[in-house]
């Protein structure tokens, strides 16, 4: 028997261990009656009063894990399209030669890693309008937590390139049920890396137990291997307009941004529950409690922008996911 050298023991225990961990917190009954009461009690203590178009919105989340709608629709009296579209054709101008050239070979981000929390910024004024987050909440069934943003450049590669990282199908991570938007600000064709999503691949429905999470990592089918075992009819490619809004449960398969012919600009922000161990993905300035403040913020979208402190115990773990796995 070939003997294992004392570092990669104790990588392979450490590697058990996180994994332990997170498939521990991921156990139904512990993620949603124990470690996200609090948020649940909130929930139900502040039913959101739902318009139709929320309500059909929540129902297909529920029954499929993604639902698509429009910006017009679900804030008819706004253009927010127009609105979104200025601010980032701002950002893109302003870009250094330097900033271009250190984006990956097929996505450019166009703010930071960790970007500052900044109600200047319309992605944020409209992430956090009650129409949004009453979807959010409903669906999850609870007070939930927002995690990250980031607005992107999908680059278009060359027809045949490798697809690489999100633009595989796979399963996020970070939580056992979490919900995305997703903002197209331009129009999005087959060429133009549409977000692609197996309906019903959610805990609990049809393809739930296909290709599980391995927490902390997602999972990654092999290539040709999901195609192998679903129902193509129930692939949805969401080619759409500009201001088109993908709600999506992306614990479910998903894969996007393999653009062949022409870039995307895309703004993405995620929510997840609190029993989630996951790390925020972006920066409390100074004046954070000013400008939460004078926004007027709904209880929920206080509570999902709280301040957030993991334990200890947590923090280790994590520090040991990020040197295992680059997360």
């Amino acid at each position: 028997m070939k003997k294992i050298s004392p570092k990669l023991a104790g990588k392979l225990f450490l590697e058990r261990l996180i994994i332990a961990y997170f498939t521990a917190r991921n156990w139904k009954p512990l993620w949603l009656n124990v470690l996200n009461r609090k948020p649940r009690n909130l929930y139900l203590s502040d039913l959101p009063a739902l318009n139709d178009t929320q309500k059909n919105i929540v129902a297909e989340l529920r029954a499929t894990g993604i639902a698509v709608s429009h910006l017009s629709e679900l804030f008819p009296q706004e253009n927010w399209l127009l609105k979104l579209q200025e601010y980032s054709k701002n950002i893109i101008d302003s870009r250094t030669d330097e900033a271009k050239h250190k984006a990956k070979s097929f996505l450019e981000p166009l703010w930071p890693d960790d970007p500052d929390i900044d109600f200047n910024n319309p992605f944020l004024q409209l992430t956090f309008r009650p129409e949004i987050g009453k979807i959010i909440n409903s669906y999850l069934d609870m007070y939930t937590k927002f995690y990250y943003f980031t607005l992107n450049i999908t680059k278009a590669v060359e027809e045949g390139a490798a697809a690489q990282i999100s633009q595989k199908w796979h399963r996020d991570p970070e939580d056992r049920k979490m919900c995305k938007i997703f903002i197209y600000l331009n129009d999005v064709d087959e060429g133009t890396g549409p977000f692609t999503y197996v309906t019903r691949s959610t805990y609990g429905l049809k393809y739930g137990k296909f290709f599980p999470q391995r927490p902390p990592r997602g999972v990654y089918p092999k290539p040709g291997e999901l195609e192998s075992k679903i129902n193509a009819n129930d692939i949805k490619v969401c080619t759409a307009k500009a201001g088109t809004v993908i709600f999506a449960d992306t614990a479910g398969l998903h894969k996007g941004g393999y653009a062949t012919k022409k870039d995307r600009l895309m703004f993405t922000a995620g929510f997840r529950s609190s029993a989630s161990p996951w790390k925020f993905h972006f920066n409390y300035p100074k004046d954070f409690d000013e400008q939460v403040r004078k926004q007027n913020l709904t209880p929920a979208a206080r509570y999902a922008l709280e301040v957030h402190c993991p334990k200890v115990s947590t923090l280790i773990l994590y520090g040991g996911l990020k040197k295992l796995f680059n997360k």
